[in-house]
Formats: C-alpha cells, sequence, structure tokens
C-alpha cells in the first residue's frame, strides 16, 4: 500500500503532460482523451515506485528456476526407488511446475518493454500495449494451469 501512497505524489499537472506528449509523440491524436502521467520518472515518488515493481522480478525468476532445478535433481535421484506411479505423479508435478515457472514471464515481459519505452530505446504503439497486456495473461493463465494440472478440477 505504500506504494500506491508514494506515486500518488508522481503525478504532474495535466497541461505539462500533454504539452510534452506532444513534444514526445507529434502523430499521436490525444483529442477527447483522459491525460496524466509523470514527465520526469527519475523524481522520487515514481522512481520508489518504478524500481519496487520492476528489479525484484529477475532475482525472484531466478530462484524459481534455481528451486525447479533443484526440485528436478532430488526427484531424477530418486526415481530408481519410486513406482511407476509415483513416478508418473512426479512427472506430472514436474509439468506442472514448469508451467507455473513460465507464468512470471509475462511480467517480466512487461517490465522489459516498460523499460525499453522509459529509457527511450525505442517507441511503438505495440510496445506501449505490451506493458498492459503482459499484465493480463498472469491472472488469466495462473487459475488455468490449476485447472488443468490438479485433478479433482478436471
Amino acid at each position: 500500500m505504500h506504494i500506491q501512497v508514494s506515486f500518488l505524489w508522481a503525478f504532474d499537472p495535466v497541461p505539462q503532460v500533454e504539452a510534452r506528449l506532444h513534444e514526445l509523440f507529434p502523430d499521436y491524436d490525444f483529442t477527447n482523451q483522459t491525460v496524466s502521467g509523470t514527465i520526469n520518472i527519475f523524481q522520487f515518488s515514481a522512481l520508489y515506485t518504478i524500481l519496487h515493481m520492476t528489479v525484484p522480478i529477475s532475482p525472484v525468476y531466478v530462484i524459481i528456476f534455481i528451486l525447479r532445478r533443484k526440485i528436478i535433481r532430488k526427484l531424477c535421484d530418486n526415481s530408481e526407488s519410486m513406482t511407476k506411479e509415483t513416478r508418473q505423479l512426479h512427472s506430472q508435478l514436474l509439468m506442472a511446475l514448469t508451467c507455473q515457472s513460465m507464468i512470471p514471464a509475462f511480467y517480466l515481459c512487461a517490465v522489459v518493454s516498460f523499460a525499453i519505452g522509459q529509457l527511450n530505446f525505442f517507441h511503438h504503439p505495440i510496445l506501449e500495449y505490451t506493458v498492459f497486456i503482459s499484465f493480463i495473461f498472469i491472472p488469466v493463465f495462473s487459475p488455468l494451469a490449476s485447472l488443468y494440472f490438479v485433478g479433482p478440477y478436471r
């Protein structure tokens, strides 16, 4: 919640934001559009929120893959002493873990596309939409993965 509160002070006055947008994107039509935002993302209230949302995804994603690899190694080491049914259950578990570990990649995609646009590497409407579209897939695929991999839900 502190993130949302700190970001409340990051917004600049609408006329300044409109002037900056017209300067940066003269081809965009802002007629009858709601415009708000931050002109300088390097001010503390904006930068704190942006870093808090973007920086943690990389180490979290690395930890997910490290734990997944350890689980796979442990299961492979003990596969000799398992019955066929247990091996099959573990195989399904690994498939579920693999699919679940891919879901945060959409967040990573959103972070990367946001950074590309904010750091002025590249600007395109598709890149701008990618930030929000990527976030949409996370709450869609997470329950679908549960429905698919949890037997009683099928």
